[in-house]
């Protein structure tokens, strides 16, 4: 392992914690003011980091980017069907993997009943947030207010 990437990297948990000084990155380091200045310094030239006005480092806006890259590109179908499969074996009745979207949810996977009477759904079908199972599951886990918005505006169709 490389020392100079592992102790680059550490500086990024530390400064998830908040805003830190070259004085505080270094001891939390262990290391002398120069070396922490270096790893800082190239840190901040490829935008982990941020030097804000206070000479305080935190963590910089490319990370932030980065880390959103990488939830995007997470195929949540791949990491969720092993799942889904052990639930319709529990249960033995069709399970879905659904998001909630602008007043609709979209089956994005489905594992089917091993029972003759089967539900109807298709993968890439949105379907109504008044008509599916699963759409009052996903509704339930909104915020307060916006369970209530949401509740207000379907009134008011």
């Amino acid at each position: 392992m490389s020392q100079t990437v592992d102790r680059a990297l550490s500086i990024l948990p530390l400064l998830a914690e908040g805003p830190a000084d070259l004085g505080q990155v270094a001891d939390r380091l262990g290391v002398h003011k120069s070396t922490a200045l270096r790893l800082l310094r190239t840190l901040h030239e490829h935008g982990m980091v941020y030097r804000q006005s206070d000479q305080r480092y935190r963590l910089g806006a490319r990370l932030i980017a980065l880390a959103q890259e990488a939830m995007e590109n997470l195929d949540i179908r791949e990491i969720a069907h092993p799942h889904l499969v052990r639930l319709n074996e529990q249960c033995g009745h069709t399970v879905h993997l659904a998001v909630y979207e602008e007043n609709e949810v979209l089956y994005i996977d489905k594992v089917e009943s091993r029972y003759p009477v089967r539900m109807y759904s298709r993968i890439g079908k949105p379907v109504a947030i008044t008509v599916a199972a699963v759409a009052k599951l996903l509704l339930a886990d909104l915020p307060e207010a916006e369970r209530r918005a949401l509740a207000l505006s379907l009134i008011h169709r």
